[in-house]
C-alpha cells in the first residue's frame, strides 16, 4: 500500500510520465515519446526533445529540463526511461538496436539497459540490480562522443515468452567528476531477425593505404554471406544500400588515404530478399597502433600522481603500418577515454623517442639507457577531451629508421595530480612493453630513473604523423631553429634528410671571432642538445649535409642567447604576515677571511635580494663551521615559527635536499643560529648563486610553492677559492721595539690560516724558556718579563693540522733597565735610622736620594748594592726617599718617593691617631705605637664642657669610648708615660656621634597597595589615628598630631591598619609593623610588634606590650620611631625592598607611669619637644603673652600667641625656657629644646 501511494503521489506531480503496452516490431524515431520516464526528485533527468542535434526528436538526459543535453556531474543522479513490450509465446531470441551518444565517465557516469518482468518498477535514485528475471543487455554506454548503433540480435527474451517485458534505459551518474553531453538514445528497434546480424566486428590490421576487417558469423550462418560497406564520410547505409558481398568473414580496404578516419559496415545476407540490418564495425584509422575499447591509466602518464616516467616499445611492424618507411614523424596522438577534473596538474610533459632493438622490459631496472634517447617535445600538452584524440606535435620531428623497435619516453613533471585520466589502450599478449615510475615525492631524473613502479602488458593506442624524408643535398640545410633554450643548453634542430650524416658547428660569439667547435650528431637524429653553456651568453651554430660522403654547405649560422637562471617561486600568502625575518647573518668560515654580512629586513611575503651588491654572501669552497643566524618577527605574540635554508651551490636552478644549509624545527626562539658546510665542489661560472631562507609559522617550509604565513627572501652568494695552510718557515720575521723587558716579534701571516708557535731562551741555554702560540693570521707577538742586559734567540715555526713547519730562528739582545726601581720600601724605623731596600735590576748600579719634606734639596748615595741604612735622621720627622739605576752611565728616572716619618722620642708627642667606627655612642681611638714607650695617657671631653677632662691610663696603643651621646661633638688627646710621668701631649682631635638613622625601604611600584589609615590605641593616651594616601614612603615623625605616645611597661595597646588597592589591582598585601623600643637605629624582629600575612582584608589589627626597658623620652626631647609596612603578596621584611606597598614611619614618645601622671595634670602643654620651626601651646586662647628664655636666663623673645602655635624661625638651637600668662589658666612655665 505504501509503494502503491508513492506511486501515485509521483504520478500526481509528473516525476513519472507513463506510456502503454508496445506490440513486435517496435520503432521508434521520439517523434513522439512511447517511453515512460522515471526522474523523481533527481538533478539530472530523463527529457524527450530536439537538444542532441540528431535528426529529428531523441530521448537524452538533461539538467535544464531538456534546454540542452548536459549534466551536473557533482549531483548524484539515478532516473530510468521505459517501454513495455508484448512477447509473443515461444519467442527464443530478437534484435534490439538503437542509436547513442555519452562521453560521461567511464566506471561512473553512463548508461545500463535491462530486461524487466513487469511486475518491477525502477525508482528514481536507485540503481537497478540484475536477478529476480531481471537481466543485463550489453555492457556500459559510455565514451563515445558521436553517435554510435548499438545492435545485438541474440537477446534471449525466452523467460518472457507470453507475457509483457519491460526494457529499461538507467543513467546513472555519481557525484564527482565526468564530462558532457551524458546520455542520448534514438532509433530504437525491436524485432525478431529472419537473418541474424555479424558479431564481435574488428579491424584486424592496417597499412598506410589499407586496412583488414573482419566479423564473426552468425548461428545460423546467412547462405547468401554478406555485403560490406565503406563510408570515407562517415554516413550510415540506408537498408537499401548495395555493399560489397562476400561468402568470407573478413574484407580488405585498399587505396586509403593515410591519417583519414574511415567507418564501415556489414549485414548478413540470407536470401535477396532477407537481409538482415546494418552493423557499424570498429572505426578504421590509418597510422593508428592498436584497436579496441580497452583502457589503461598508467600509461603514458599515470595523471593521479605527482610525477611520472614511462617507456613504451612499438614493434617495426605496428610503425610501419602507421607511417611507412622512409618517413620522419612530426605528431604523435594518444586517445583519451576519459579526463580527470584538472588536467593542469598533470600538463607539463617532456617526451623522448629512440630507436632499439630492446623488445621487452625484463625487469623493474630495465630501463632504455637515456643516451639513446632524443627529446622531441618539451612543455605542456595540449587541452583534450574525453572520446577524442591529443595530439601533440613535436619540437624536433625524429627520424624512424624503418627495422628498430619504436621507443617512446614520457616524463611528466607537473608538482600535483588529479584523479585519473584514462587513455585508448591495447594487449600487448603478456609482453612487458611497458615500463612505468610514479611518485608523489620523487621527480624521477630520466637519465638515471628508480627502480619501476610496474611493466604494463598493455600499451597506449597511438597514431602518428609523418612527412617523407627529403632526399640527401648539399645544399645548406633548412628550418635550422635553435629550440628549448635554458640558462645552460638549448636543442639544436634542423630539417632531417636522407643524409649518411650530419656536421655541426657551434661557438660562443665573440669579437674577434672564436673557432668553431665540431660535433657529429646521430644521425638518425635531426636535432643535437647542446649543454655546459654560460647563460645569458650568445652562440651561434651552423649544420651540413654528409650525401655520399660529400659535405655540403653550411647554412648561415644562426643565433640564440641563453637565458638567466630561473628558480621556483616562493612566498607567504599572506602579505605581510605577522610571522616574518627580522635578520639574517652570514659569518663565513675557512681562509682568505672573508666579512660577515647581516641583514635587517622587514615583513613581505618575498623580498629579492640577489641583485643588491651591498648584500651579497662571500663563502669559501671547502669550508666548514661557517654560521648562519636568523632572527623572527613576530605579531602581538610569538608563536611557532620555522626556519630553514639552502644555498644552490651546483648553480643548476633547483634547492636539492644535500643543498639545505639549515633547518629550524618550529619554535619561539629567537634568533635560531646553525653552521654549514661549503663543498669543495662548487658552480665555478661568472655569475653568483642563489640562497633562499624561509620563515614559515607552525610548519617546516619546502624551498618551493607558496604557504599560508612567514617570508621568503633571497640573495646572492660567490664561492672563492680556498688558501691552502702553509707552514713553510715564516716570512719577514723581525724583532722590534725591544726594552729591557719586553720585545715585539713581527712575521708576515699566511693567509691560509697557519697557527704560529714561537720559543725564546738565553742565548747560550739549551731549553727554551716559555712557547707561546699565536692564532691563525697573526702577525706579532708580545715578549714580557724579559730580563735586560740579556742575549736571546727566538725561534717561529708555522703549524697546519697539526704539523710544525721549519722554524726562523733569529737572536736579540735587551738593553739594561731603564725603569724605576721596583718594590721600594722603608723598614726598620726608629728616631734617627731607617732601613731602605728594593729589588735588584740585571747590571745596573743605584743612586739613593733622601730628603725631609720641609728640604729643598737631596742627599745623594751611590750605590751597587739594594739596600742601604739611613742614619742621623732626626726624631719625629717625615722624610722623602727615592732610588734610580745606573746603565752604561746613564743615570735613569727616579722612582717615585717613599714617604715615612721617624719615630719621636718619649718627651714628643705620640704620632698616627686616629678616632674609627664611630656611633651613637662609641667610638675606636689608636695611634701608632712608639718604639721604647709602654704606658699612655688618653684624655677626652664633650666639646665646650666645663667638666674637665676624663682620663684613662693605657698600655696600649688603642681604647673604646662607649657611653657617648648621640650628635655630639667630642675632643680626644693623648700622651706618652715615661721617664717617672707623663710628656707632652698630642694636639686635640675632634669628633662627632652621628643621630638616630634606619635603613631605607622602597617598593618597585607605587599606587597599586598602599595604606589610607594608621590608629594606635595606647594605655593611658588619647588615640592617634592618621589617614594618609599612596605613596613609596611618607614620614609622619614631624607631624604632631601623628606622635604615638606610650608609657614603658604598658600592655594591650592597640594598633590598626587600613590597606587600599588601585583599580583592579589583586587585593593581596601583608603588613608589619616595628618600635625601636631600645632606640638602638634597628628595627629587629623582637621588635616587631604586628606581622599580618598577605590577605585581601582592608583592615589588619593586633595588640602590642612595651618592654619595661625601653628608651624613655626624657627633656632632651629624644624620641625613637615606628615603622609601618605594607608589601604586596607577602609580609615586609625589615630593610628590604619589595615589589609594590607603602612604607610610614611615626614619632614614639615613651615616658614612665610617673612622668604620665605628671603630664596628665598640667593643663597647658607644649609640643614638640624638641622643636624646629614651630612650638604648639595647648588650650591658650588668641593673643595670650608669652617670654623666652635661654638657658643663662636671657631674655631672647617676646611676643603673643595666635593659633595655639610659635615660629621659632629667629632662635637658635639649644635649651629654653617659656613663660605663658595666660588670662584663664594663669602664668605657666614650660621648658622646650629648639633642634
Amino acid at each position: 500500500m505504501k509503494k502503491l501511494f508513492t506511486f501515485l503521489i509521483l504520478f500526481i506531480y509528473g516525476v513519472v510520465s507513463i506510456r502503454g503496452q508496445q506490440n513486435l516490431p517496435f520503432f521508434t524515431d521520439f517523434t513522439t515519446n512511447s517511453f515512460t520516464l522515471v526522474n523523481g526528485t533527481q538533478t539530472n533527468k530523463w527529457h524527450h526533445g530536439t537538444a542532441t542535434g540528431n535528426t529529428g526528436a531523441s530521448l537524452y538526459v538533461s539538467s535544464n529540463n531538456g534546454t540542452s543535453n548536459t549534466y551536473i556531474n557533482n549531483s548524484e543522479s539515478t532516473v530510468h526511461a521505459y517501454v513495455d513490450l508484448n512477447i509473443p509465446a515461444g519467442s527464443t531470441f530478437l534484435t534490439l538496436e538503437f542509436d547513442w551518444r555519452c562521453v560521461g565517465e567511464n566506471g561512473y557516469d553512463r548508461m545500463f539497459v535491462y530486461l524487466a518482468p513487469t511486475s518491477f518498477t525502477p525508482v528514481a535514485g536507485s540503481q537497478i540490480a540484475t536477478g529476480n528475471g531481471i537481466t543485463q543487455v550489453g555492457g556500459q554506454f559510455v565514451l563515445k562522443n558521436n553517435w554510435q548503433q548499438f545492435t545485438d540480435s541474440t537477446v534471449n527474451v525466452s523467460a518472457f515468452a507470453g507475457s509483457t517485458m519491460r526494457l529499461i534505459f538507467q543513467w546513472r551518474n555519481d557525484f564527482t567528476a565526468g564530462n558532457n553531453p551524458p546520455i542520448a538514445i534514438d532509433n530504437v528497434r525491436v524485432f525478431f531477425p529472419t537473418c541474424i546480424i555479424p558479431g564481435n566486428q574488428r579491424v584486424t590490421g592496417s597499412t598506410v593505404n589499407s586496412a583488414t576487417v573482419a566479423w564473426d558469423a552468425p548461428t545460423p550462418a546467412p547462405a547468401m554471406g554478406y555485403e560490406y560497406y565503406l563510408s570515407p564520410t562517415g554516413a550510415p547505409p540506408t537498408p537499401a544500400t548495395v555493399g560489397t558481398p562476400t561468402m568470407n568473414t573478413t574484407a580488405t580496404f585498399t587505396g586509403l588515404a593515410l591519417y583519414t578516419s574511415y567507418k564501415w559496415w556489414v549485414r548478413s545476407v540470407c536470401s535477396a530478399t532477407d537481409k538482415s540490418s546494418w552493423v557499424e564495425g570498429a572505426e578504421i584509422l590509418l597510422g593508428q597502433i592498436g584497436t579496441g575499447n580497452d583502457t589503461m591509466g598508467n600509461l603514458p602518464i599515470n595523471s593521479c600522481w605527482e610525477y611520472n616516467y614511462s617507456q613504451m616499445i612499438y614493434t617495426p611492424s605496428e610503425v610501419a603500418s602507421a607511417v611507412g618507411n622512409g618517413r620522419v614523424i612530426t605528431k604523435i596522438k594518444y586517445f583519451v577515454s576519459s579526463v580527470a577534473p584538472l588536467p593542469a596538474r598533470y600538463a607539463e610533459w617532456k617526451i623522448f623517442m629512440a630507436n632499439s632493438n630492446k623488445n621487452e622490459f625484463t625487469s623493474n631496472t630495465d630501463w632504455i639507457p637515456h643516451a639513446g634517447f632524443q627529446e622531441v617535445f618539451s612543455g605542456n600538452i595540449p587541452a583534450h577531451a574525453a572520446g577524442q584524440w591529443m595530439e601533440i606535435t613535436l619540437d624536433t620531428p625524429f627520424i624512424w629508421d624503418g627495422g628498430s623497435n619504436l621507443v617512446i619516453a614520457v616524463d611528466e613533471n607537473t608538482p600535483d595530480y588529479s584523479c585519473t585520466t584514462q587513455w585508448g589502450s591495447y594487449s600487448t599478449n603478456n609482453v612487458s612493453r611497458g615500463i612505468q615510475y610514479q611518485s608523489d615525492n620523487t621527480n624521477p631524473d630520466p637519465a638515471s630513473p628508480p627502480s619501476a613502479t610496474s611493466r604494463p602488458t598493455s600499451l597506449p593506442r597511438l597514431r602518428m604523423e609523418a612527412l617523407p624524408l627529403p632526399a640527401c643535398s648539399l645544399a645548406a640545410p633548412t628550418n635550422v631553429v635553435a629550440q628549448n633554450i635554458t640558462d645552460n643548453s638549448a636543442r639544436l634542430t634542423w630539417q632531417p634528410v636522407q643524409a649518411d650524416a650530419y656536421v655541426l658547428q657551434w661557438r660562443q660569439v665573440t669579437t674577434p671571432a672564436s673557432p668553431w667547435i665540431t660535433v657529429n650528431p646521430n644521425p638518425t637524429f635531426s636535432s643535437y642538445i647542446l649543454t655546459g653553456l654560460a647563460e645569458q651568453t650568445r652562440y651561434e651554430y651552423r649544420v651540413a649535409h654528409i650525401c655520399n660522403g660529400t659535405q655540403g654547405a653550411f647554412n648561415a649560422p644562426v643565433r640564440f642567447t641563453t637565458l638567466p637562471l630561473v628558480y621556483c617561486g616562493s612566498n607567504s600568502t599572506a602579505n605581510p604576515s605577522d610571522e616574518h625575518i627580522t635578520n639574517v647573518t652570514i659569518d663565513p668560515a675557512g681562509f682568505p677571511v672573508l666579512p660577515t654580512l647581516s641583514v635587517n629586513s622587514t615583513a613581505s611575503a618575498y623580498t629579492d635580494n640577489y641583485l643588491d651588491a651591498t648584500k651579497r654572501i662571500r663563502l669559501v669552497k671547502g669550508s666548514t663551521g661557517n654560521t648562519i643566524a636568523v632572527s623572527k618577527g613576530f605579531g602581538q605574540n610569538p608563536v611557532n615559527v620555522a626556519i630553514s635554508a639552502w644555498i644552490d651551490f651546483n648553480r643548476d636552478g633547483a634547492f636539492d635536499a644535500n643543498e639545505q644549509i639549515f633547518n629550524s624545527a618550529p619554535n619561539q626562539a629567537t634568533p635560531v643560529t646553525g653552521t654549514f658546510d661549503v663543498p669543495a665542489v662548487v658552480y665555478t661560472g661568472n655569475h653568483p648563486t642563489r640562497m633562499r631562507v624561509i620563515a614559515r609559522k607552525t610548519n617546516s617550509p619546502n624551498a618551493c610553492g607558496t604557504y599560508p604565513d612567514g617570508e621568503t627572501e633571497d640573495y646572492a652568494v660567490e664561492f672563492v677559492d680556498m688558501i691552502p695552510c702553509d707552514n713553510s718557515a715564516p716570512q719577514n720575521v723581525a724583532i722590534n721595539n725591544i726594552t729591557s723587558n719586553s720585545a715585539t716579534v713581527n712575521w708576515t701571516a699566511d693567509p691560509g690560516g697557519a697557527e704560529y708557535v714561537i720559543r725564546y731562551r738565553e742565548l747560550g741555554q739549551t731549553a727554551w724558556l716559555a712557547a707561546f702560540p699565536a692564532a691563525s693570521l697573526a702577525n706579532m707577538l708580545n715578549l714580557t718579563n724579559l730580563t735586560p742586559a740579556t742575549s736571546y734567540e727566538l725561534s717561529i715555526a708555522a703549524i697546519c693540522g697539526g704539523v710544525e713547519g721549519t722554524p726562523v730562528i733569529k737572536t736579540f739582545d735587551t738593553p739594561c733597565s731603564d725603569e724605576p726601581v721596583t718594590n721600594l720600601q722603608v723598614t726598620q724605623i726608629g728616631t734617627t735610622t731607617a732601613e731602605v731596600s728594593w729589588d735588584p735590576i740585571n747590571t745596573a748600579t743605584y743612586v739613593l736620594q733622601y730628603k725631609s719634606l720641609s728640604a729643598a734639596a737631596w742627599q745623594s748615595i751611590n750605590l751597587s748594592a739594594t739596600n742601604y741604612t739611613l742614619t742621623n735622621l732626626t726624631p719625629n720627622v717625615t722624610y722623602q726617599v727615592r732610588v734610580a739605576t745606573v746603565c752604561s752611565g746613564v743615570t735613569n728616572p727616579f722612582s717615585t718617593p717613599e714617604v715615612f716619618t721617624t719615630f719621636p722620642t718619649c718627651e714628643m708627642p705620640p704620632v698616627g691617631l686616629t678616632i674609627s667606627d664611630i656611633t651613637m655612642t662609641e667610638a675606636f681611638i689608636e695611634w701608632t705605637p712608639t718604639p721604647g714607650v709602654s704606658a699612655y695617657v688618653l684624655e677626652w671631653r664633650r666639646v665646650g664642657s666645663n667638666a674637665g677632662w676624663n682620663v684613662i691610663n693605657l698600655n696600649v696603643n688603642e681604647y673604646l669610648l662607649t657611653g657617648l651621646t648621640e650628635d655630639t661633638r667630642y675632643e680626644v688627646r693623648i700622651a706618652h708615660v715615661c721617664n717617672g710621668g707623663r710628656q707632652e701631649y698630642t694636639a686635640v682631635y675632634e669628633f662627632m656621634t652621628p643621630v638616630l638613622k634606619y635603613c631605607e625601604m622602597a617598593p618597585t611600584t607605587v599606587g597599586d597597595d598602599y595604606i589610607t589609615n594608621v590608629t594606635v590605641n595606647a594605655v593611658g593616651y588619647q588615640e592617634m589615628t592618621n589617614n594618609s594616601t599612596a605613596s613609596g614612603y611618607t614620614s609622619f615623625v614631624a607631624v604632631p598630631d601623628a606622635f604615638v605616645k606610650l608609657i614603658r611597661g604598658s600592655q594591650n595597646n592597640k594598633i590598626t591598619v587600613n590597606k587600599a588597592w588601585r583599580g583592579n589591582a589583586a587585593r593581596n598585601a601583608g603588613v608589619t609593623v616595628w618600635i625601636d623600643f631600645n632606640r638602638d637605629g634597628i628595627f629587629s624582629n623582637h621588635e616587631r610588634i604586628l606581622i599580618s600575612p598577605a590577605n585581601g582584608q582592608d583592615v589588619v589589627e593586633g595588640t602590642f606590650s612595651v618592654p619595661a626597658d625601653s628608651f624613655v623620652t626624657g627633656t632632651d626631647g629624644k624620641f625613637t620611631v615606628m615603622r609601618v609596612a605594607m608589601s604586596k603578596g607577602k609580609s615586609p621584611e625589615i630593610c628590604t625592598d619589595f615589589q609594590s606597598g607603602e612604607i610610614e614611619d611615626y614619632r614614639v614618645i615613651i615616658s614612665t607611669i610617673d612622668q604620665f601622671e605628671t603630664v596628665d595634670k598640667e593643663v597647658v602643654n607644649v609640643y614638640p619637644v624638641p622643636a624646629k620651626e614651630v612650638l604648639h601651646i595647648t588650650l591658650v586662647e588668641n593673643g595670650t603673652k608669652y617670654t623666652i628664655y635661654n638657658s643663662t636666663g636671657q631674655v631672647v623673645h617676646v611676643g603673643e600667641i595666635f593659633n595655639n602655635k610659635i615660629e621659632l624661625d629667629n632662635i637658635i638651637s639649644g635649651v629654653y625656657v617659656i613663660d605663658i600668662d595666660s588670662e584663664q589658666y594663669g602664668r605657666v612655665i614650660k621648658r622646650f629644646i629648639k633642634h
